[in-house]
């Protein structure tokens, strides 16, 4: 009898034990990439967007027509990124640098290049981002080399429309930079 108790016991802890293993969830696995970013420079700047002498990080289109923003005849709009020190002083970085965009939707509408409106009410809206040598930027030209006046990096901006005419409303977008100094 004793034998017989002893298998009993020996053969409900086992069931107890394999209970409580397969009560335990499994580790779930997930995979995924994360892209970093960085560049390395002997000098480097704080750098902030300006327009018309104000500092910030917002560029005002103005409000233009229907008719000028369809026709192309909106407004441009010239901005500039300026280097400064920690301290606000003027910053003269190495002689080129790299400036790139991209939109923080990451995507350029394509026709015609511009960044899609993201946030805003228009429809078909866009925003034609260009170098101060008026080139747009696209999926296929999203970065320029600057060589000269490093100081203050130019670009223009304007109202566009995605091929069809737009409609009136608001237009809110958005572009990431990165200045990789040279």
């Amino acid at each position: 009898m004793s034998m017989k108790l002893s298998f009993l016991t020996f053969a409900l802890s086992t069931l107890v034990s394999g209970a409580a293993f397969a009560a335990e969830p499994t580790p779930a696995t997930a995979t995924g990439i994360i892209q970093f970013t960085g560049s390395i420079s002997d000098s480097t700047c704080n750098i902030v967007g300006e327009q018309d002498g104000v500092k910030g990080n917002t560029i005002d289109l103005g409000t233009n027509t229907i008719t000028s923003v369809n026709s192309g005849a909106a407004k441009e709009v010239s901005f500039h990124l300026t280097t400064k020190t920690a301290n606000e002083k003027s910053c003269q970085p190495l002689k080129t640098a790299d400036v790139s965009w991209v939109p923080v939707n990451g995507v350029w509408d394509n026709n015609p290049k511009g960044l899609k409106n993201i946030q805003g009410t228009a429809k078909h809206a866009v925003v034609k981002l260009m170098d101060d040598n008026k080139t747009l930027y696209s999926s296929s030209h999203n970065s320029v080399t600057i060589n000269d006046s490093l100081d203050t990096l130019k670009f223009k901006a304007q109202l566009g429309n995605d091929g069809q005419d737009v409609t009136a409303g608001t237009v809110v977008t958005a572009a990431r930079f990165v200045v990789a100094y040279k």
